[in-house]
């Protein structure tokens, strides 16, 4: 395979992963409520990230972002960098190294603890109404319910790409 051919093939499936992301965002879009959203779009991310490093696993989340948040008539904040911390988590941890669980593990706690404080704060800006106790009491139920979503969703991200790396991209090899 000539260099270029190559590089064809990573470009190719670095962009259907990250569409792939985006669409699954969008769809899961129905199972969203104002103070949460269960979907599984930073599954494609985390791969993105781990194969081709953080930059690029960056660029796809924003690209995903920026996808969802068109779609939906939305301005880019602070949501936008928490769906990038999933690229650019699995790149700094995995990317030219073993994509084992313990490392998956740590992508995903890292990258989802990040992302429940980076939308807290959005979150927490959008509600301020003049006063940030004010705004910290409106969404102090809310967070409940966000924490059990996020650490039932910990084995299940995990699972996942530990599946999808072993049975889909080992057997696709860039």
């Amino acid at each position: 395979m000539s260099k270029d051919q190559y590089a064809v093939k990573r470009m190719t499936l670095v962009a259907m992963l990250t569409s792939l992301a985006a669409v699954i965002k969008i769809l899961f879009q129905a199972l969203t409520t104002p103070s949460f959203r269960i979907t599984f779009y930073e599954l494609p991310l985390i791969l993105v990230g781990g194969m081709f490093g953080p930059l690029m696993g960056g660029l796809a989340g924003f690209i995903t972002d920026v996808v969802y948040l068109v779609t939906y008539g939305y301005d880019i904040n602070l949501m936008t960098l928490s769906t990038m911390m999933w690229g650019i988590v699995s790149g700094l941890v995995i990317f030219k190294r073993d994509w084992s669980i313990k490392r998956i593990v740590v992508v995903v706690l890292v990258a989802a603890l990040l992302e429940f404080f980076i939308n807290g704060t959005q979150i927490l800006i959008w509600n301020y109404a003049g006063s940030w106790r004010d705004a910290f009491y409106t969404i102090l139920p809310q967070q409940p319910i966000r924490i059990i979503i996020l650490t039932l969703k910990w084995p299940v991200q995990i699972a996942l790409v530990k599946i999808l790396y072993d049975r889909v991209i080992l057997s696709t090899q860039v």
